[in-house]
């Protein structure tokens, strides 16, 4: 190891250590739920040189190195006696001794968090057993606190131990990588009953339980995340009934729940005064036939949520036999109806997403009442096919005005009658009346654009904003820029897409506004810093024109690339 590391007094002090590691390794050390940590070639390579660099970061870069692993037989081959060649099954050759010959392996195990099963079986089974037996059956990995199983093998079993906080388990598609029904049902079965601390459960797809097991998942007491993923859209293999519902809505520390996958909610009883339901759950996330629809009303109507913060609504709009698509507003409007019923005044709903697959046949916003009198949604996310059948500057103008607290709108017509009716001084009325409104997607018509003298300075803080446009022939795009600029000039990222139906040319638009709105924003830091006054610090207005011109001057080595180009 390099002597002149070694004197360097500042690389022994654990903090500025974790520091360079979680720059090779941005996962280190997190505590929160990873959906698949990053285990590439180079960040070990990385780590491996950084450990051998010096006294000082050796330790920590191994505990960065060791943190997340996919194959145990590393670890393995720090036992004496512990065999391997390539493409064979690990196995031991000799008796293991307990104490010494566990020291290093004992040392090792004790630094890895996070395990990825995703490899066939490589070590015998027979082999982990000698070993647990050898270790009084102790937790083979006592730090462990995430497991990711894609696919299986049985040395999962050990794995599983009290302190776990977060398990995933899922199918996978090729063939030596499945499941055993056998394998699957032990991993579960030993999660429910052996975990007394875990805190997010994902049951993925390609995997059918028994539903008397998946019942026995309201049990863990300590979970806040549990989801149930279907990846096979075209089969829907979870089901969600009244009496799971009922299971689930007591859980005391659940706040978030994914379900993907059928609704069957057939008993409509009403639910007895004061019994709990969801009283912690903050975001609910349902994917299921469109057909199914009215059975997620019947969900909201099960009881009232006393902190829902966050509805996703994702449906998979299929054609019924000899008679089409569903018309969704039939079962949309009594589902608007619950779910405004089911809002409470003490922890109002924020955050409403609902997605469609594909185009059916809906009705105007004006027949969904119900829907506009969530006047406390600060996000509203309805992307891809709309929702609502016509759509003009009136339609947008009165989605506005109900919901005058929104932070964020995502609102992408991909239907040509979308994209050719709203126009820009539809944005001009959201610059207006939505003052909060930090990220935008919208689609409009650039055709008939407005007069750049008729347009108002908004000084709106609007941020990101994507728009889907119809682009006619002959509009400058410099024209455009200019007019984007006087309604939000302080935007930090824009994308222009072309419509389908835009005419052929204009090929450079959508890079030529771009450039012309970097240099609005040039332009503006100029003129705002002729403005600004360092000593009135107590000025509201100057602390905003402060902060502006540092956004502004962070970009500018960005907008000169582009320029460059």
């Amino acid at each position: 190891m390099d002597t002149d590391l070694n004197r360097n007094h500042a690389l022994r002090i654990p903090e500025i250590a974790y520091q360079v590691c979680e720059h090779l390794s941005p996962f280190f050390h997190t505590k929160t739920y990873l959906d698949f940590p990053d285990l590439d070639r180079k960040r070990t390579a990385d780590l491996l040189h950084l450990a051998l660099t010096c006294r000082g970061l050796s330790e920590v870069a191994l505990d960065a190195l060791w943190w997340a692993m996919n194959d145990l037989k590393h670890l393995f081959k720090l036992i004496p006696g512990f065999y391997v060649e390539a493409f064979s099954i690990g196995h031991l050759r000799e008796d293991v001794k307990p104490g010494k010959d566990l020291e290093v392996f004992e040392r090792y195990a004790a630094r890895i968090r996070v395990f990825i099963s995703c490899y066939p079986e490589n070590i015998l089974s027979s082999a982990i057993s000698q070993i647990s037996e050898a270790r009084n059956n102790a937790p083979l990995l006592p730090r462990l606190r995430y497991i990711f199983a894609d696919g299986g093998t049985s040395e999962l079993f050990y794995l599983i131990h009290p302190s776990l906080v977060s398990f995933t388990i899922q199918g996978d598609s090729s063939e030596e990588l499945d499941w055993s029904e056998e394998n699957a049902y032990v991993a579960l079965n030993a999660v429910i009953k052996k975990t007394t601390n875990l805190q997010r459960l994902v049951i993925g797809n390609g995997l059918e339980f028994p539903s008397a097991l998946l019942k026995l998942t309201p049990t863990l007491e300590t979970l806040t995340h549990l989801s149930f993923r279907d990846a096979n859209r075209r089969k829907l293999s979870h089901v969600l009934d009244h009496s799971f519902l009922e299971l689930l809505s007591m859980m005391p520390r659940l706040t978030h729940l994914v379900f993907e996958g059928n609704l069957n909610i057939q008993d409509t009883s009403i639910r007895q005064p004061g019994k709990p339901f969801f009283p912690a759950l903050t975001h609910l996330d349902i994917l299921t036939l469109a057909t199914a629809m009215s059975n997620a009303t019947k969900v909201l109507k099960t009881g009232r949520f006393k902190a829902l913060q966050n509805l996703t609504l994702r449906l998979e709009v299929r054609e019924m036999i000899g008679r089409g698509l569903p018309r969704l507003d039939v079962d949309l409007i009594p589902f608007f109806e619950a779910l405004q019923i089911s809002n409470t005044t003490t922890a109002p709903l924020k955050a409403l997403s609902i997605q469609l697959d594909r185009d059916s046949a809906i009705s105007p916003l004006s027949e969904f009442p119900n829907f506009l009198r969530l006047s406390s949604l600060t996000e509203l996310v309805i992307p891809g096919k709309p929702i609502f059948k016509a759509w003009d500057d009136k339609e947008l103008s009165q989605l506005v005005d109900a919901f005058p607290l929104l932070q964020k709108l995502v609102f992408l017509g991909t239907t040509y009658d979308w994209v050719r009716k709203t126009t820009f001084r539809s944005l001009i009325y959201m610059a207006r009346h939505l003052p909060d409104l930090r990220e935008l997607s919208t689609s409009v018509n650039l055709s008939h654009l407005p007069a750049i003298e008729d347009v108002p300075d908004a000084d709106h803080d609007l941020k990101n904003l994507s728009l889907l446009c119809t682009i006619p022939e002959g509009i400058s795009a410099d024209v455009f820029a200019s007019l984007l600029s006087k309604v939000f000039p302080y935007l930090g990222s824009f994308k222009v897409t072309k419509s389908m139906d835009s005419p052929a040319g204009n090929k450079t638009f959508e890079s030529d506004v771009q450039k012309a709105l970097w240099a609005s924003q040039l332009e503006l830091a100029k003129q705002l810093s002729s403005k600004h006054n360092p000593r009135a610090k107590n000025s509201a207005e100057d602390a905003k024109i402060s902060r502006h011109i540092c956004q502004l001057r962070a970009r500018k080595k960005v907008a000169k690339k582009l320029f460059e180009r």
